[in-house]
């Protein structure tokens, strides 16, 4: 079996996932919430991919760090993925993935110097799901603007990214 460990909003989407096209996977895929998880004594054998990394709090990141490191010392009853604590969440995968060579577009925290950028650029949050939240922005006037909503809306910027734009669009 393999178990997807999720937030309970998300966990949503792989059933909706399992209720269509992946209905052939229904036996063999089962989404379980972080709370669920944590609440069990014992796991049945299995593969258990941690999902969901930047939408969990440290208190559950940790807690369920720790749960990955006791199933882990039971070698040969499961198969563990995406370690709670140790793997990386958006901004250092996508910064990493650029470094090695492998996306071509970059991303930069607000607090970090913007003068490099290339345009178009869009904003989104750091750690959610919902996707870019402007329009693409093709100036640094543009960007400072964008911004200034922002801080005029009372954002937490360090919870922002600006990210390059890569059109794959083709003819």
């Amino acid at each position: 079996m393999i178990y997807f460990l999720a937030t309970w909003s998300n966990r949503m989407t792989v059933d909706r996932y399992l209720a269509s096209w992946g209905w052939a996977q229904f036996s063999r895929l089962q989404p379980m919430t972080y709370e669920r998880f944590l609440a069990r004594r014992a796991h049945r054998p299995g593969v258990y991919i941690f999902g969901d990394l930047e939408l969990i709090g440290e208190d559950v990141r940790q807690r369920a760090g720790e749960t990955w490191e006791t199933m882990r010392r039971q070698s040969g009853r499961y198969m563990l993925l995406n370690h709670p604590t140790r793997s990386m969440r958006r901004h250092e995968l996508l910064t990493t993935l650029h470094a090695e060579g492998i996306n071509r577009f970059r991303i930069y925290r607000l607090d970090q110097d913007l003068a490099g950028v290339r345009f178009p650029v869009f904003l989104r949050v750091c750690d959610d799901h919902r996707g870019a939240r402007t329009e693409l922005l093709r100036s640094q006037e543009e960007l400072a603007a964008a911004i200034g909503t922002l801080r005029a809306r009372g954002e937490a910027l360090r919870k922002w990214i600006v990210v390059e734009f890569c059109d794959t669009a083709d003819r």
